[in-house]
């Protein structure tokens, strides 16, 4: 007991020691301490607060993003079309996706697609091809028949892709010309090539507008060495030609409109107009007009196509083979021969039609 006496002694001296020189006591003797039992047993140290270490903790309001959704634009080699889209939103909320337009280009594919944001990051790839352009077609036409020898080809591409294209080589004929170049761009417009051709065994065509007599009777022709009608044609009849074709053995061919020719020989000769009207009348309209509207058909030969011509007598517009289905909407009548007006376009000698009743 006396040890805990001294030991609190010196302690409080040593408290006393820190104080300055106002808070020291004058008296320079020891301060007299009164030791009482029963108030140290009272006493109790102040208890040490514990060291509180609080967590930080960010709340982030709901107007900030924690999701980002890039969007690709790719074609089909997997290349970048358009910058990423990027996208930021919140976890949950809804993804408003606005596509960007990919000029020529259409859409054909989504990978990862979704409506709302579910994660921190996520990818949606675009997949485009690019459009296709307006369809080219290639006709290879006889020059001189008007008709179309074999099917038409059809080229394909993509927009704005070049295309080019050889023309075939055709037995038994010679290309002429081609109505355009054989390269170019596919486009939103559709194209047209055409390529002529004549008869190998034609030398020289020439458009004429003469007239021929017949001194003995003679049978007209479906080509230029091609193959006779059964009908002939009486001495003394007059005719008017339109087209001279010399072949490659010199032989001398004149077209009497129509799919008929006639050779010429000593029986065939050239002649000055001739003044009287016996002759098929050239200008369409002195013929007799009847507005009509009934369906016929080509009568002509077999796998042959007969000429179309712009009015009676007049150029070649087109041809058609035979048996095909026409409708007529007019009738022009003359002293000499009837022609019918067809409703696509273009005038036939009645020779070549045939109508399933009688038009009287």
């Amino acid at each position: 007991m006396e040890l805990i006496k001294i030991a609190l002694r010196d302690f409080f001296r040593n408290m006393l020691s820190v104080f300055t020189k106002n808070d020291q006591p004058n008296s320079t003797s020891d301060i007299q301490f009164v030791f009482n039992s029963e108030s140290t047993k009272k006493y109790k140290a102040p208890k040490q607060k514990k060291h509180e270490v609080i967590e930080e903790k960010t709340f982030l309001p709901t107007s900030v993003s924690d999701a980002t959704m890039i969007v690709y634009y790719k074609d089909q080699n997997n290349n970048n079309l358009s910058r990423p889209q990027i996208i930021s939103g919140t976890i949950g909320s809804d993804l408003r996706l606005q596509f960007e337009p990919i000029n020529d280009y259409n859409l054909v594919g989504i990978s990862g697609f979704t409506s709302t944001f579910v994660t921190n990051y996520g990818a949606i790839i675009l997949s485009y091809e690019k459009k296709h352009g307006a369809a080219v077609w290639i006709y290879n036409q006889d020059i001189d028949g008007g008709y179309l020898i074999g099917s038409p080809t059809l080229l394909r591409g993509h927009l704005n892709e070049p295309f080019t294209y050889d023309p075939v080589n055709i037995p038994g004929f010679n290309l002429l010309r081609a109505s355009k170049t054989s390269y170019g761009t596919f486009t939103n417009e559709q194209q047209t090539i055409y390529y002529y051709y004549r008869n190998l065994n034609w030398k020289t065509v020439d458009k004429i507008d003469a007239y021929i007599q017949i001194t003995k009777r003679a049978r007209p022709y479906d080509l230029p060495d091609g193959n006779c009608y059964p009908a002939f044609l009486p001495a003394g009849v007059i005719l008017q030609v339109f087209e001279k074709i010399e072949t490659n053995s010199g032989t001398i061919w004149y077209s009497i409109g129509g799919n008929q020719w006639l050779e010429s020989t000593s029986n065939v000769k050239i002649i000055n107009e001739p003044k009287y009207a016996s002759l098929p009348d050239k200008n369409a309209n002195e013929f007799t007009k009847k507005i009509m509207n009934h369906s016929a058909s080509i009568d002509y030969i077999p796998n042959k196509s007969v000429t179309i011509y712009t009015k009676p007598y007049g150029k070649k517009l087109r041809t058609l083979a035979d048996n095909t289905q026409v409708t007529l909407i007019s009738q022009l009548s003359s002293s000499n021969d009837v022609w019918f007006e067809l409703k696509d376009g273009g005038f036939i000698d009645e020779t070549y039609i045939k109508m399933p009743y009688s038009l009287n």
